[in-house]
C-alpha cells in the first residue's frame, strides 16, 4: 500500500489528538520508546467542510483524466484515488472552475517496514520502524511537530479510528457516507488529515495546527 524509504512522522502534543487511557505521553528522552494510542477523531461543529454544500454529482468509480470535462459532476469537487492512510499519497482531481479536472499528482511516499506482529508491542523506533497498518488502527513512529512537551525522542503512536466511530481504513475523499456533520481526525494535523461528512459524501476540512 505504502511505497518504498524511510520516512519520520511527527506528532503534535496540543494539537486535537488525545491519547487515549492507558497511552503514555511524548515525554522522554531519544533513547526511550512509548507507546501512544490516540482517538482518531473530533465532533464537527465549526468545520469549514460545513460553510457550504458540496458540489453536485458524486466522483467517478476510476481516476479521471486530468484536461477532461467534470461538468457532470460540478466545479469544487474532490475525488481521491488510492489507499494509503495519507491523503497527499493518493491522487486527488479537483474539479476546476473551467469545468476540468486538476491534480492528480502522487507524492512520494513510505512502505511499511520492519512492522512488529502485535502493534500493542511497541518497537525500538531506531531504525525508524513503520508506518503499519492493522486490522482496526494505524502506526508509526513518532516525535512532536508541537511544544513545549515531549523531549526529542521518537514514540510508537498508533491511531485508532474506531474507537470514535470512524471508519478505517480511512475512507477516500468523494466518496459516500451516512454520518451527516461527522469528522474525523486520522493522525496528526502535522502528517494526518481532517474529513467532515457533509451533504452525503467525506470532504477534507480545514486541519488544525498545533502550537
Amino acid at each position: 500500500m505504502h511505497r518504498a524509504g524511510l520516512f519520520v512522522f511527527i506528532v503534535a502534543c496540543g494539537g486535537g489528538v488525545e491519547p487515549t487511557d492507558g497511552g503514555v505521553d511524548g515525554g522522554g528522552d531519544a533513547t526511550s520508546d512509548s507507546t501512544l494510542s490516540f482517538d482518531v477523531a473530533s465532533d464537527a461543529t465549526d468545520g469549514g467542510a460545513q460553510d457550504s454544500a458540496p458540489p453536485k454529482g458524486t466522483c467517478p468509480q476510476s481516476a479521471p483524466t486530468a484536461g477532461t470535462s467534470c461538468a457532470n459532476e460540478g466545479v469544487g469537487l474532490e475525488c481521491e484515488y488510492g489507499t494509503s492512510w495519507y491523503v497527499h499519497c493518493d491522487a486527488v482531481f479537483v474539479c476546476g472552475d473551467a469545468g476540468t479536472w486538476t491534480g492528480g499528482t502522487i507524492a512520494t511516499c513510505p512502505s511499511a517496514g520492519n512492522c512488529p506482529a502485535d502493534p500493542d508491542a511497541a518497537p525500538s523506533c531506531t531504525p525508524i520502524v513503520g508506518p503499519c497498518d492493522y486490522a482496526d488502527r494505524h502506526c508509526e513512529c513518532a516525535t512532536q511537530c508541537g511544544g513545549p512537551c515531549c523531549g526529542n525522542g521518537y514514540n510508537w503512536a498508533c491511531f485508532v479510528p474506531s474507537k470514535n466511530g470512524c471508519p478505517f481504513p480511512r475512507p477516500n475523499i468523494g466518496t459516500a457516507c451516512s454520518n451527516e456533520g461527522k469528522s474525523c481526525q486520522y493522525g496528526t494535523c502535522c502528517t494526518g488529515s481532517l474529513l467532515t461528512c457533509s451533504g452525503g459524501i467525506w470532504r477534507e476540512d480545514v486541519c488544525p495546527i498545533p502550537p
